[in-house]
């Protein structure tokens, strides 16, 4: 089984405040497959900050903090 850094695409679900990283709700190796996730996610959860990250770069997200 690989291990998790080996699944560079993670769809996170953060904080009511937008701080911090509440759950990592998926781990993949394969980039269709997080962004299934990611759709999957913003339905599931359609009022929280959800984010997908490639390594460190956030490549989409949802709800995202407000811009000031």
């Amino acid at each position: 089984t690989p291990k998790r850094e080996d699944l560079p695409y993670k769809v996170e679900l953060w904080d009511q405040a937008k701080v911090s990283v509440d759950q990592v709700l998926a781990a993949t190796a394969n980039g269709s497959i997080g962004y299934a996730a990611f759709y999957a996610a913003t339905r599931e959860y359609p009022d929280r900050y959800v984010t997908l990250r490639h390594k460190n770069s956030v490549v989409s997200r949802w709800n995202g903090p407000e811009r000031h």
